[in-house]
């Protein structure tokens, strides 16, 4: 999937994308493509990238935008990382990253299956924008993305069936 991501990165001119899944009552981050713009900005992170988890009822957390898109199950649109980042992010360290990175506009699609969210999905440019030529593909990929965790969770639930059934 990571090649993917890349080549969907290169291909629509996209500054990154990033992957944040449900896990319980938390929304946490679970991967970024691995660019080299992308690298630098892990390096200023507070913590590891896949160790950052926004607890979805916390007060703190209630006006992010990944977790308002997850719980509203809405689309959003956001020319602010501030909205992405805080507050687990500092300001100052957004700050740093908005310089480097240059993030002009994201774009936040809510993973559903039925009626559950599993996650969300970022894509990000370096130039303001609001997807709209780009919204066929990047619905696609996440309805693909989509696809890869409802079976990877069931891949897990087997594995664990099996490993009961030997006990």
């Amino acid at each position: 999937m990571e090649t993917i991501a890349v080549l969907l990165i290169k291909k629509l001119g996209l500054m990154d994308l990033a992957l944040f899944i449900k896990k319980n009552n938390t929304l946490k981050a679970y991967s970024m493509a691995k660019t080299s713009q992308v690298q630098l900005i892990k390096k200023l992170l507070p913590q590891a990238f896949n160790k950052i988890t926004f607890l979805l009822d916390s007060e703190k957390t209630k006006d992010n935008i990944l977790v308002k898109s997850l719980k509203e199950k809405v689309v959003k649109l956001t020319y602010n990382l501030y909205d992405l980042a805080l507050p687990l992010i500092p300001k100052l360290t957004t700050k740093i990253i908005i310089q480097l990175s240059g993030f002009k506009s994201g774009l936040i699609i809510f993973l559903i299956d039925k009626d559950e969210s599993l996650g969300v999905i970022v894509f990000t440019k370096n130039y303001k924008d609001n997807f709209s030529q780009d919204q066929e593909i990047l619905f696609a990929f996440a309805r693909n993305i989509t696809k890869t965790i409802i079976n990877t969770q069931k891949y897990q639930n087997l594995l664990n069936q099996i490993k009961d059934f030997k006990i």
